[in-house]
């Protein structure tokens, strides 16, 4: 998003909060302008004024969004028809079928997300010795909450600016992350 479009998008808000925008001195302006269009520097600007009309059209508390919201809404837009934890925990159950000689295979065929969650074919192999009853309690249980953790973990790693997943990345910050 350029500088320009990030005038658009302020002047957006500021016409739903004028208040936020009350006497405001034409450097804070600037650096409001400034920090915006580095947040959302890698979107794409109309993106990111869809995202803003979404959050105004469901805000129900009345004051202007930060750009942490924005950039939920934007994400919240983006996410449509991604793999929730029950559809990742039947692919899983699925290669579990096969998975007493062919675990390599079956592991190798799940999505990089499924297997971050079941965390290596070894783990099909066992679990698919395990008792129906347990597998699909406490195992089913144990898979969907890390599978949550990390979508949560890779929701809000995609919010971050690319400019500083590079800094991050240069620093070694991000190990085992996956981008998108």
């Amino acid at each position: 998003m350029t500088k320009q479009d990030t005038y658009q998008v302020l002047a957006t808000l500021q016409a739903f909060y004028p208040d936020s925008f009350r006497g405001m001195t034409d450097s804070a302006a600037q650096l409001k302008v400034t920090l915006w269009q580095e947040q959302f520097a890698d979107e794409p600007a109309t993106l990111v004024q869809a995202a803003v009309k979404s959050y105004v059209s469901t805000d129900k508390k009345g004051f202007m969004p930060v750009p942490g919201q924005i950039k939920e809404q934007i994400s919240i837009l983006r996410d449509q028809g991604g793999l929730n934890e029950q559809d990742a925990w039947e692919l899983v159950t699925n290669a579990l079928r096969n998975s007493s000689y062919g675990y390599m295979e079956e592991f190798a065929k799940l999505p990089p997300d499924v297997q971050r969650a079941v965390g290596s074919p070894n783990m099909l192999r066992t679990w698919a010795a395990v008792n129906f009853s347990e597998l699909q309690t406490v195992i089913a249980s144990n898979f969907k909450r890390d599978y949550r953790a990390i979508m949560a973990q890779k929701k809000d790693f995609a919010k971050i600016p690319e400019s500083v997943k590079q800094i991050a990345s240069a620093t070694n910050l991000i190990e085992g992350i996956n981008e998108q």
